[in-house]
């Protein structure tokens, strides 16, 4: 399988040398500019594709968190047909701060103030777990298996629904 850390050279894992990530993407960036082929379509057309493909994969490994969504997602961990693995004691404790948070939305300054300290000690606490989990993984011998990545992908899965209640904090989306 074709993956973006294969297009650099590298081997999967969570935790890259991102200097090295940005000479690899600027070095492909020089090779295959387009407007370095303008005189042959064929080859400028292929250039398009292979900066293309070096723009997706760059944004896909730059940072940890879109690292993390991209390898669950190359596993089939993440994404279309993904399996809720919440548990109900997380979702429960997430109505609570859902229904403070819409308190704080609806302009309640104390809620939004607990809102905001709740929502912070859950994504510091979360944020430390994904570490830890990752630095495991990368530990571990390649090709992961995907049981090895589904405790990962449980906390991804709060990590993201988090993320979703911090945008309604913040007025960007609705739950």
């Amino acid at each position: 399988m074709f993956s973006y850390f294969s297009l650099y050279g590298f081997t999967p894992k969570f935790h890259l040398d991102e200097q090295a990530l940005r000479l690899a993407f600027l070095q492909m960036q020089r090779e295959w500019h387009p407007d370095f082929y303008g005189n042959d379509p064929e080859k400028q057309q292929l250039a398009i594709s292979k900066t293309s493909l070096n723009n997706e994969a760059h944004k896909a490994l730059s940072a940890y968190t879109t690292r993390i969504a991209y390898i669950l997602k190359e596993m089939g961990l993440s994404g279309e047909g993904e399996k809720n693995t919440l548990p109900p004691d997380f979702l429960m404790e997430m109505l609570d701060l859902h229904d403070l948070i819409e308190e704080a939305v609806q302009g309640d300054a104390m809620a939004m103030e607990q809102a905001q300290e709740q929502l912070s000690a859950l994504e510091t606490d979360l944020l430390t777990e994904l570490e830890a989990e990752t630095q495991h993984l990368d530990s571990l011998s390649q090709p992961w298996l995907k049981t090895q990545l589904e405790p990962l992908q449980a906390k991804w899965q709060k990590f993201r629904y988090l993320n979703r209640l911090r945008k309604n904090l913040e007025g960007d989306v609705d739950i």
